[in-house]
């Protein structure tokens, strides 16, 4: 039900487009917090989600990652720093320049930010697609495992393209009896939860009560490095291929622990 404390929400709200007609589909959060005492000491959350702002119970995946700006920028930051940096240039109306100063200060202290890995991770990275209009394809890998609701058949056989073996393709039901034949065959196993069901994301359709698959990920081994990327981009043509989707993914690599043991 409408509140009326939410019209006290209109004034953070930027309307966008993608430059490529395609969904504007990222989906992060970006923390700042000062230091009260050492007002120049700063502080940055981020979160790298495949969930949207809504109230379902859809099975979701998220990355979040802390850390301090430092003097030097952080080669692999670039791409979501400019990213953050650019988002007003994707307004659909004039941006206050307190926003788009705003906006830019943000970028910079992501571009300078060393992040604290979770877990056995060792490096992370980021992609912004859809500010240029390429193709992305992931890293070369012995083995390769998808994770996405929504699927294009080109955009598989690319990913499939990619690997040397394609072992998994985990997704809805719908979505894999879409395929073409051929397309399901390329993996070694499809797979698909028990329930479910379509999610309100951009480029899919909407309901109100929504449950089941909407993580989007993309698992794989190079080498004696484990890789797992997740973000917003599902494995269609559109966020994959055509580049029109503007999409955010974080991509994490770690060495395989006992990989000569398996």
């Amino acid at each position: 039900q409408a509140n009326l404390l939410l019209s006290l929400l209109e004034p953070t709200i930027v309307e966008v487009q993608a430059p490529f007609g395609g969904a504007f589909h990222a989906k992060i959060w970006v923390l700042r917090f000062a230091d009260p005492v050492e007002g120049s000491r700063r502080l940055l959350r981020l979160g790298v989600l495949t969930r949207n702002l809504t109230a379902d119970r859809s099975w979701d995946l998220a990355l979040q990652l802390e850390g301090e700006p430092s003097d030097r920028a952080v080669a692999a930051n670039r791409e979501l720093a400019e990213f953050v940096r650019d988002l007003p240039e994707f307004a659909v109306g004039p941006v206050a320049d307190a926003r788009r100063q705003a906006a830019a200060e943000l970028g910079d202290d992501l571009g300078r930010t060393r992040w604290e890995l979770p877990g056995k991770w060792e490096e992370v990275s980021f992609q912004a697609l859809g500010r240029t209009r390429q193709a992305w394809p992931p890293p070369t890998s012995s083995r390769l495992a998808v994770v996405s609701p929504f699927l294009g058949s080109e955009a598989l056989k690319a990913l499939a393209r990619t690997t040397q073996s394609p072992v998994a393709l985990i997704s809805r039901p719908e979505a894999l009896l879409e395929l073409e034949p051929g397309v399901r065959a390329t993996f070694g196993a499809c797979w698909c939860l028990d329930e479910a069901a379509e999610t309100e994301d951009g480029e899919e359709s909407s309901s109100q009560d929504q449950q089941g698959l909407h993580a989007k990920a993309y698992v794989l081994e190079r080498g004696w490095y484990s890789h797992l990327i997740l973000g917003s981009a599902n494995a269609t043509d559109a966020a994959l291929l055509h580049g029109t989707n503007v999409e955010v993914l974080a991509e994490l690599r770690g060495r395989q622990i006992g990989r000569a043991h398996v």
